[in-house]
C-alpha cells in the first residue's frame, strides 16, 4: 500500500514532547502508520534549532530522549 510517509517537524516535536498539547495525537498518528517513515534534512536542522539552540531552561525533550 503506497510508499513511505513523510513526517513533518511539527509532528516530531509533538511526538517527542510529552507536554505538547498534540502529543497524544502525534503518538497515535506515528505509531499507527504501517509504512516506512522518513524526515527531510531540513526537518533535522529545524529540530536541532528548536531543541538545542533555542531551548530556554532545563533539558529539552529531545535531549532527554537522546541522552
Amino acid at each position: 500500500m503506497g510508499g513511505a510517509v513523510y513526517i513533518d517537524t511539527c509532528v516530531i516535536v509533538s511526538y517527542v514532547d510529552e507536554a505538547d498539547p498534540n502529543h497524544e495525537r502525534a503518538l497515535r498518528l506515528v505509531e499507527g502508520l504501517d509504512r516506512e517513515r522518513f524526515v527531510s534534512m531540513l526537518s533535522l536542522v529545524e529540530l536541532a534549532s528548536v531543541y538545542f539552540e533555542g531551548w530556554a531552561g532545563g533539558t529539552p525533550p529531545l535531549g532527554r530522549v537522546l541522552g
